[in-house]
């Protein structure tokens, strides 16, 4: 009897860790320690130690065993449950002491990741700005993983308690963000609210045809995100997606504002997904025209909010960089086409193949090279092995320094399906490269056809001839990538412009 009593006990302990986890009043690890005693009880019937000890019992000694151990686990679950809640107030209590300090006004910033992207680099430039401003600068990003953690300034507060620099797009960082997504299922409550939610945003996708995992969990991940009861002078939303849900709902400023970096329809954002978050911010920013159009089309009513805050780039540093590292140590001989981006949908990469394929059999001497990592990877080796391109296709993964790449690449190519304004093309841009750039949202901004660029559309037959033309027209090539490099590039603005984002100036 004792026995058959046992698991139940045990089940009840972690149906009860898990539920007060969820209800946000056990800290994650104190509910991982009642878990596993409550595994352990489940157990025991299998554990021949445990078996061996209560059958060797009298029935009242083992039934006066089994009552005082269940006594002292619920007495160490309710002291647990204290503990958690005291070390919230004092983590409560130390940050309203830093939003005090100094008298200055408190800015926070969040973000979905800090993985090594183009708009995760633009905030760390943004962040070194804000120094010595006037500022109280706190940093927030809903999975807090991600390369450039160790970037970030001493002057910034970092909120997440446990940050990590792992990549979020290696297979350890994949594992790692599928653990933080079952964690927020069930921190602060609210599960059957998540799974609704997910469950209409999946609805919604099927109806367009196409199933984007990351965007259905962006609002779990908010909803399950730690909540900051101190209130901050300004908070800005660095991204689309999870950061603007949650700093719309769960964040207590004075004033938000929120940034778009991506044609938005055409990445797959719908109405039913943002619940109407755009409501809580007082200004929104598009990183170009075309971007802040897509966002106008889906959002009329929010037209009067919206402005254009460019990207910026640090061309000097990019320049001093472009010097400091090998780059390509293949030794090919033949034109070197490069691309640099993540390796997902939007970048093309699949269609990018397609064009590859063609100038091989037309006998064009390139090889093509990719810097980025990303969940298309397996994809694209299984079709990069069927059309027999493992020499000509070259996946590098990332790299902490591009920049001599792209000073030893004859042709840029940026083939994307869709963009908001891609930083990586606007350094290939200011370093003098030859571009061909397919014809979209967001890359249309950045040259004018024939003078600084080349402007193709996406498809391999297009773009595989545009790469014959140029590869085989060196006094092209330089003309345009002289072109490009005497540019000015707009997304290179002053450090008084980023305070625009927080309402000082304008």
């Amino acid at each position: 009897m004792v026995f058959a009593v046992m698991p139940s006990i045990g089940i009840a302990l972690i149906a009860a860790g898990v539920r007060l986890r969820a209800g946000g009043r056990l800290d994650a690890d104190l509910c991982a320690l009642w878990g596993g005693i409550g595994a352990l009880l489940v157990l025991a019937e299998a554990l021949p130690p445990v078996r061996g000890l209560l059958s060797g019992l009298k029935a009242e000694t083992a039934w006066m065993v089994l009552v005082c151990g269940s006594f002292l686990a619920c007495l160490g679950l309710w002291g647990s449950m204290e503990l958690s809640a005291a070390w919230e107030r004092r983590r409560e209590r130390r940050m309203e002491r830093t939003l005090r300090m100094g008298g200055k006004k408190s800015l926070l910033f969040v973000v979905n990741t800090l993985g090594r992207a183009g708009a995760e680099t633009l905030l760390m430039q943004v962040l070194r700005g804000v120094h010595d401003d006037g500022y109280q600068v706190f940093l927030y990003a809903l999975i807090g993983q991600g390369e450039l953690f160790g970037e970030v300034p001493d002057y910034v507060t970092v909120l997440n308690r446990h940050p990590s620099t792992m990549s979020v797009l290696s297979r350890r960082g994949r594992r790692r963000i599928v653990g933080g997504v079952l964690k927020a299922f069930v921190k602060n409550g609210g599960l059957c609210r998540k799974a609704g939610y997910m469950a209409r945003a999946l609805a919604a996708m099927r109806r367009t045809g196409r199933i984007q995992p990351d965007k259905l969990l962006w609002r779990t991940m908010a909803e399950g995100a730690s909540r900051f009861p101190a209130g901050f002078d300004m908070a800005v939303a660095w991204m689309e997606g999870g950061a603007a849900y949650y700093v719309a709902d769960y964040v207590r400023a004075e004033r938000k504002a929120a940034l778009v970096h991506v044609d938005y329809g055409s990445a797959g954002y719908t109405r039913e997904m943002d619940q109407n978050c755009w409501e809580a911010f007082s200004a929104i920013f598009a990183v170009s025209e075309e971007v802040k159009r897509s966002f106008e089309a889906l959002y009329p009513e929010h037209a009067p909010r919206l402005k254009v805050f460019p990207n910026m780039i640090d061309l000097a540093g990019a320049r001093e960089r472009a010097g400091q590292g090998p780059g390509f140590s293949d030794g090919y001989q033949g034109k070197r086409l490069l691309s640099v981006g993540r390796l997902t949908y939007q970048k093309g990469y699949d269609m990018a193949l397609e064009a590859m394929d063609l100038l091989k059999r037309r006998g064009v001497a390139a090889r093509w090279y990719v810097l980025g990592e990303g969940e298309e990877r397996k994809a694209l080796e299984r079709k990069r092995a069927r059309l027999g391109l493992g020499e000509d296709f070259v996946l590098l993964g990332a790299v902490e320094n591009p920049y001599p790449y792209y000073a030893q690449a004859d042709i840029y190519v940026h083939a994307t399906r869709f963009e908001g304004r891609s930083i990586a093309l606007q350094e290939a841009l200011a370093l003098g490269c030859a571009a061909i750039v397919s014809d979209c949202a967001g890359n249309r901004d950045e040259i004018v056809d024939g003078w600084d660029g080349l402007l193709c559309p996406f498809d391999p037959r297009a773009l595989a001839d545009c790469i014959e033309r140029l590869a085989g027209d060196g006094k092209l090539r330089r003309e345009l990538g002289a072109r490009a490099g005497s540019m000015n590039p707009c997304g290179i603005c002053h450090r008084d412009s980023w305070k625009e984002l927080w309402g000082q100036k304008g």
